[in-house]
């Protein structure tokens, strides 16, 4: 109880300070003169609860799911991709591309500032995004692994000329993680001994969005306040737009059940599937359950003994117990098949998939010489993800009638990160969450699995290497043919399932929360967390 009054005490702090500061200088928004505004300030506040930490605030180095809560309305990119699924302008208005492909051109929209009251232009957007590469962290391959050279050919024009045509690069530019544009004057009066701002860009921010954060507490909270100089207030059509926002680290789903309850929080997105009936019977919530594309996966070190044994990962996969892990999940969780989303093109029903087969698991195991035993293994999760310790404990059960011996390591997520980016230093089994960085085969299987991808300069944390998937991995980014795209996916697809360098578990759904009051949220079918501020109002 004391952390839910504590909560609300430095929401409540934050804001009423920040208030009297902007009191005086706030403008009227054109989209505030359509209906008369609420002016009751707790309807212009909103409390948001996700399982995720943020433990930084720069757009370069962010690559956790939990920024998508935040970074997308701080900093903005060229392209977005909707609600609706489609790529929208944002801080591009328009762009073609040459007819070999090579070449995008985007007109830069023109009366956008940033935080600090500098103007957008084209080399604003080039000095950002040479930035993010030059970091070379996150997600920054969607622009360093396919662009030869940026140009700005005027003020409002920025090109980009690509390494070979790549078929996806909208799609992979709309991403929440794909650079989102930083302030060059920020970046000049930051910079210490050519970081390029980043130790300063950890803890503030920068960008064109329609909110700045105020206040931040690395993995704990971040406070948003309402930008009146976002170029698309009247766009949003939002009478009573959102004047502050806490987005709230919570790892626990019953602390958030009972903040939301308690009118603590006005959303939560971190709490279990299995309560939504009891949730229901709430007259002042709204209860969604929510399909998703993020996948649950256990990644094998490949690199190093005894896991980088084809047969002893395949031994492995066999002895998992998936219906018991998939009914563990919860209500609407999918058993896997292949590497994609349902759905999404590439997918294939017909695919085949690994079954528990403990007498198979122990011939694969004696042919790998651990026929009398002997086989230790370490499988670490991540502290907060409940979920992947009782499934690491029920394939220990599975193993254990193998003469296999799993030891289960809880990790906090920083420690988890450092381990995955050394192979010596990484256990034989992770678990972990992958979502796919946009809605393409390359947003999720290239980037685990591509040999030339390993981490840390890459995000293969497994380590696997296989040279015809990596020969069909090039041929899938060119290819423009749909059908030989898909026969392409389709061979990579089955060769990972033979090579087993993970073990693909389930994607299960998610429950959004909200109180009643809230309105105006659609829910992101791609990014989970990216909830659209400015059409959200009470």
């Amino acid at each position: 109880m004391l952390s839910l009054v504590l909560v609300s005490a430095i929401f409540v702090t934050a804001c009423s300070s920040s208030s009297q500061e902007q009191e005086p200088q706030q403008q009227p928004d054109q989209n505030q003169t359509q209906t008369q505004p609420n002016k009751d300030p707790k309807s212009r506040q909103l409390v948001m609860l996700i399982p995720s930490e943020n433990s930084t605030l720069d757009p370069a180095t962010n690559y956790g799911i939990g920024a998508q809560a935040i970074l997308p309305w701080v900093y903005e990119t060229l392209v977005q991709y909707t609600a609706e699924g489609k790529i929208a302008p944002q801080l591009a208005t328009n762009w073609s591309v040459s007819g070999d492909g090579k070449v995008y051109s985007f007109q830069i929209r023109k009366g956008v500032k940033f935080h600090d009251g500098e103007p957008l232009n084209a080399q604003a957007v080039k000095t950002s995004l040479e930035r993010f590469m030059a970091i070379g962290e996150a997600a920054s391959y969607i622009y360093k692994d396919v662009v030869e050279k940026i140009d700005t050919p005027d003020d409002f024009t920025i090109t980009f000329t690509l390494k070979k045509p790549v078929g996806y690069f909208l799609l992979s530019i709309a991403s929440p993680w794909a650079g989102g544009i930083v302030s060059p004057k920020a970046i000049k009066e930051n910079e210490k001994k050519g970081d390029l701002a980043r130790e300063w860009f950890m803890g503030n921010t920068d960008g064109t969005g329609p909110y700045k954060v105020t206040e931040y507490v690395p993995k704990e909270h971040s406070i948003l306040e309402r930008n009146p100089a976002w170029w698309g207030w009247a766009e949003a059509k939002n009478p009573n737009p959102l004047e502050k926002i806490m987005v709230k680290t919570v790892t626990e789903a019953s602390t958030q059940r009972l903040m939301l309850e308690q009118g603590e929080a006005d959303m939560a997105f971190g709490i279990k599937v299995q309560d939504a009936p009891d949730l229901q019977k709430n007259a002042e919530l709204k209860v969604i359950p929510v399909s998703t594309t993020t996948a649950r996966i256990l990644a094998f070190n490949n690199a190093r003994k005894p896991t980088s044994d084809v047969k002893v990962r395949q031994a492995l996969s066999y002895a998992f117990p998936y219906d018991d892990a998939v009914a563990s999940y919860g209500g609407g969780s999918k058993r896997m098949v292949g590497q994609l989303p349902q759905g999404m093109i590439g997918f294939d029903s017909s695919l085949p998939v690994y079954t528990t087969n403990l007498d198979k698991a122990k011939q694969l195991l004696s042919d790998a010489g651990y026929g009398s035993g002997g086989l230790k293994l370490e499988l670490v999760w991540v502290t907060g993800e409940e979920d992947g310790r009782k499934v690491a404990e029920l394939w220990q059960a599975n193993l254990k009638k193998l003469g296999v011996v799993l030891n289960i390591k809880e990790v906090a997520i920083n420690a988890f990160s450092e381990m995955l980016d050394d192979p010596e230093k990484m256990p034989e089994i992770v678990a972990h969450m992958w979502g796919p960085d946009y809605p393409d085969f390359t947003g999720i299987v290239s980037i685990l699995y591509d040999g030339r991808q390993q981490k840390p300069n890459g995000n293969n944390m497994s380590f696997y290497q296989n040279k015809q998937v990596d020969a069909l991995l090039d041929k899938i980014s060119v290819e423009v043919e749909e059908a030989k795209r898909v026969e392409a996916m389709k061979q990579v697809q089955t060769l990972l399932l033979q090579d087993a360098p993970s073990l693909w578990v389930a994607y299960n759904p998610v429950l959004v929360a909200h109180r009643k009051n809230v309105q105006g949220h659609v829910q992101h079918p791609l990014f989970e967390y990216k909830v659209d501020f400015t059409a959200v109002h009470k």
